[in-house]
């Protein structure tokens, strides 16, 4: 039965190492992009493995450096000073040694301060997303801002290649592809004071996003999209605010999308739900003490207390990201805790 059973294992063994490199293959082979026009790999700082049973203490990043900590089992927790030495944290999951984080520090919109940059492999399959790649970028205040995208990227020790500088401008751009209704689609990330702006437009030789057929062979050709066909793209970005008002109530489950009731700056009150399949909706709360951001997939329960607080104390909220085609469904909710007498609205 002991050689029956290791003889069943090897093939499952084989087919987890074979099937997520397939599909990076897969996806590189829609690629509509000439090495030149990718650019260089934009040069990152490995510092190392990172997970629950493997900290690592201290990183060079923002004004004063950041501390690694464990919150529980399953919350690490980053942490430092802002340029005004008012504390700032940032919650991720807690990674077992079988999925662990790629830990890298780089400045990467070339403000001045290094940011954090950490990639995992999901273990998903097929055309399921098998990296996700966050980043944390600190603005000119030396407060932190999220970012977090999946996809089908390479990570190891020298780098991750669809993080490029395509332009030569000293900034990075991230290559982001997923799939839709029959079409790679390939989209361009531009990190910037802090944020990362979703290219759409012209980018060098190309207008953004661009979509290449999906088909039996590679192809790399790109293509305008059959009038029957609408492949569509997330919005992962954090520059411009989807919409600005204030948060009337919200729930958050143990599981499934949390549902946010929002009351618009224009008067309008829209539902919002955020998709937590991906792991990525982000809470950030700027307040007097500084500023705290919690991930949904490091802690439902800070999210969840975030958001009751901003509910009942009327606080501005403003919604960053769009996930869904055609729904309220944000990538950051993020909060200015301020009294109302003073309160404003993020420019």
């Amino acid at each position: 039965m002991a050689r029956l059973h290791h003889f069943i294992l090897k093939p499952i063994v084989v087919l987890l190492v074979v099937l997520p490199f397939a599909v990076f293959a897969q996806s590189q082979d829609y690629v509509p992009l000439t090495k030149a026009e990718i650019g260089k790999p934009f040069r990152l700082r490995y510092v190392g493995l990172l997970h629950s049973e493997h900290l690592i203490s201290s990183l060079p990043v923002g004004p004063y450096g950041a501390t690694i900590s464990r919150s529980g089992d399953e919350t690490l927790v980053v942490s430092g000073d802002d340029k005004s030495h008012k504390k700032w944290s940032f919650q991720i999951e807690g990674k077992s040694p079988a999925f662990p984080y790629d830990l890298y520090v780089a400045d990467l919109d070339r403000n001045g301060y290094k940011d954090v940059v950490l990639a995992f492999p999901t273990g998903g399959n097929g055309l399921a997303p098998l990296t996700h790649i966050i980043t944390v970028m600190f603005d000119q205040s030396g407060r932190p801002i999220p970012f977090e995208a999946d996809g089908y990227s390479e990570h190891n020790e020298s780098g991750i290649p669809d993080l490029v500088d395509m332009d030569n401008d000293g900034k990075a751009e991230l290559i982001y592809m997923n799939f839709d209704d029959g079409y790679w689609i390939t989209s361009i990330y531009k990190a910037a004071n802090g944020r990362w702006e979703r290219i759409k437009g012209r980018f060098g030789r190309h207008n953004y996003p661009l979509y290449t057929r999906f088909t039996f062979r590679p192809n790399h050709k790109p293509v305008i999209p059959k009038s029957n066909r609408h492949p569509y793209t997330p919005d992962l970005s954090n520059l411009l605010p989807k919409l600005k008002g204030s948060l009337l109530s919200s729930d958050v489950p143990q599981q499934g999308d949390p549902t946010l009731w929002i009351r618009t700056k224009e008067g309008k009150r829209t539902v919002c739900k955020p998709n937590a399949w991906f792991g990525s909706f982000a809470v950030l709360v700027d307040d007097q003490n500084g500023r705290r951001i919690g991930t949904i997939s490091a802690n439902r329960q800070t999210i969840r207390s975030s958001l009751d607080k901003a509910a009942s104390r009327k606080y501005t909220i403003v919604a960053y990201g769009q996930r869904r085609k055609n729904e309220c469904s944000p990538e950051l909710i993020w909060v200015e805790a301020k009294p109302k007498a003073i309160m404003i609205m993020l420019k």
